[in-house]
């Protein structure tokens, strides 16, 4: 009716209006949120339909599906079991192809099921005999309890009474071996023939003490030389041309001695010494002037070589003689001289054994003089000097001039009473170490014989041929083998059983054995454990040798000798460090 009222129903319509715009707007939006969510509802029946399918639920049972998710976890740890297992048997069915029994996956449960019940029974055996052991084991501990100290005091008793039969016959061995030795050494200086005596006396003199001279046992007496450095006996066809020489001469002079009387005849030589080196010259024609000297004996020697002139005048001086008188026969028949010139008066001068130098050690000076290292493998007697008298070289330097070389030749000069040997054994301390000699030289022995305890001795060509287990055409390789071993039996004997070695091919099991059984007999092979560093030092100590000689001086020999003989190269020049105790 007025324009207030019409601006106020303009404004009234006019938010009518745009309150219906923006409902419709919401209309619209709504509209396309309900088709959406129609279209899900599609799309969810569609899926429900799928699942109730799938789960065998046609016409949407949802109580069978309700059902089926209840069950759906179980049937999870099914599957997953399930797996599991097809793992294993597919491990087992691997372990059964490697053990080679896949022929057990082939058989049927029924025939494993007895099988497992069969094993079953034999396993409950098993337990029920293992249970009886048991109980039989119990029984003996509770019947030895009973009797366990009288059974210990008896065992003690016997071993105890077997310990004493062992030592009362090790004793009367030893005393026997003594005793037999003595009367040996008695009857050979008292009761032996003056004739031997003498020859053996000159025949050792002549080899510098390197053979001793005895009667061979048997019907037909004749001479033995024994080889100081083995003890091996010689008949007089054995030797040497030189030896044999000096072993005829030795016994001539002695029977001259014996068949003439009180009355000492004249002696002709003819070239006796024409076998004799530069050395073995010198030390006979030494012995045939004292001879000459001590008995006023004439002794004439005819030679052809004018340098023998000067060999004996030079051993005469040495010895003290009177110079001998030259008789040229070719001056005196023909008036004129068979010596042309002073060229023919020329020898070479004996050799000389150089002296330790001043400050010098042991091991320099037997480097110089190529003195052979301690090898217990071979015999005492055939060891060197040196590593007797390794803290005296002056004496030791003496001897070495006098052809005294190796503790075998040492020893028959001591047995043989010379007066060289009397004042080397009677030396003042102060002077040097030959009052000791003999001792370190027992020790020397005893020491060797326990390194040698379980290694048993180095076999050689002879000791092989002596066996009479090697064929001929064998005898050369097995030779072979046995040098290139250094001797080791065991060694030899394990390389013919193994065959490892194919030059001796076709050797037989049966000679292999039989070789090995006489190498046994022998003590080529010693089946006795070997003795260490500390045993060996402990038994040699507790020897008698040992308590007759200094503390220091036996304890240091010992470890010098076990030093020494820890280098396996038997040729080896001597070379030790008393300081580091190893072989260079």
């Amino acid at each position: 009716r007025d324009a207030t009222s019409a601006r106020a129903a303009v404004e009234h319509v006019s938010a009518r209006s745009r309150s219906l715009e923006k409902a419709t707007e919401q209309t619209s939006a709504r509209s396309g949120e309900i088709r959406r969510i129609e279209e899900d509802i599609q799309e969810d029946e569609r899926s429900r339909a799928e699942i109730d399918l799938a789960a065998g639920c046609p016409g949407g049972d949802r109580f069978a599906l309700a059902r089926l998710l209840e069950d759906f976890d179980r049937h999870r740890d099914l599957v997953r079991r399930r797996d599991g297992h097809a793992r294993d048997l597919a491990k087992a069915e691997r372990m059964l192809e490697e053990s080679g029994e896949s022929q057990l996956s082939e058989r049927s449960r029924e025939d494993l099921e007895d099988e497992m019940r069969t094993l079953s029974a034999r396993a409950s055996k098993l337990e029920e005999l293992r249970d009886q052991i048991s109980g039989i084991r119990e029984a003996v501990k509770l019947a030895r309890r009973g009797h366990h100290l009288e059974d210990a005091l008896a065992k003690q008793s016997d071993a105890l009474d077997e310990l004493l039969e062992q030592r009362d016959g090790i004793l009367n061995e030893t005393a026997g071996s003594f005793l037999l030795d003595q009367v040996q050494r008695e009857h050979e200086t008292s009761h032996m023939p003056r004739v031997l005596g003498r020859a053996r006396e000159l025949f050792a003199a002549f080899t510098h003490h390197a053979y001793e001279l005895r009667l061979a046992s048997g019907e037909e007496a004749s001479f033995v030389a024994i080889e100081a450095k083995s003890g091996l006996g010689r008949c007089p066809g054995e030797l040497s041309d030189g030896t044999r020489a000096q072993l005829g001469l030795a016994a001539r002079l002695a029977f001259v001695k014996e068949a003439e009387g009180d009355e000492p005849l004249p002696l002709f030589l003819d070239e006796a010494l024409d076998h004799s080196d530069p050395a073995r010259f010198h030390v006979i024609a030494r012995s045939l002037g004292r001879m000459a000297e001590d008995e006023g004996r004439q002794i004439f020697y005819f030679t052809n070589d004018p340098g023998d002139v000067l060999r004996f005048e030079r051993a005469l001086a040495e010895e003290g003689c009177s110079p001998a008188r030259v008789i040229d026969l070719a001056e005196v028949r023909k008036r004129r001289s068979s010596i042309s010139g002073p060229g023919d008066l020329e020898i070479e001068p004996l050799p000389v054994v150089p002296g330790p130098r001043s400050g010098e050690s042991a091991e320099s000076y037997g480097a110089r003089l190529g003195v052979r290292t301690l090898d217990p493998r071979r015999e005492p007697a055939d060891q060197h000097l040196i590593h007797l008298l390794w803290d005296d070289l002056p004496l030791l330097q003496r001897l070495l001039q006098l052809g005294i070389e190796t503790v075998g030749q040492w020893h028959q000069l001591s047995r043989s009473g010379e007066g060289l040997a009397r004042e080397i054994q009677e030396m003042p301390q102060e002077r040097g170490r030959g009052a000791e000699l003999d001792d370190r030289q027992d020790l020397l022995q005893a020491f060797i014989q326990l390194w040698r305890e379980g290694r048993g001795r180095p076999v050689d060509r002879e000791v092989i041929e002596r066996s009479d287990a090697v064929s001929d055409r064998y005898r050369d390789p097995v030779c072979e083998i046995a040098r290139e071993l250094a001797g080791d039996a065991e060694g030899l004997i394990d390389a013919l059983g193994t065959r490892s070695d194919r030059r001796p091919q076709g050797f037989r099991s049966a000679a292999a054995k039989k070789l090995e059984a006489f190498l046994l007999d022998e003590g080529y092979i010693d089946p006795n454990p070997i003795l260490d560093h500390a045993d060996v030092i402990a038994r040699a100590l507790g020897m008698p040798a040992a308590g007759r000689l200094p503390d220091d001086v036996r304890s240091e020999f010992l470890h010098r000798w076990w030093a020494l003989s820890a280098n396996d190269r038997a040729d080896e020049r001597f070379a030790l460090s008393r300081e580091s105790g190893v072989g260079s």
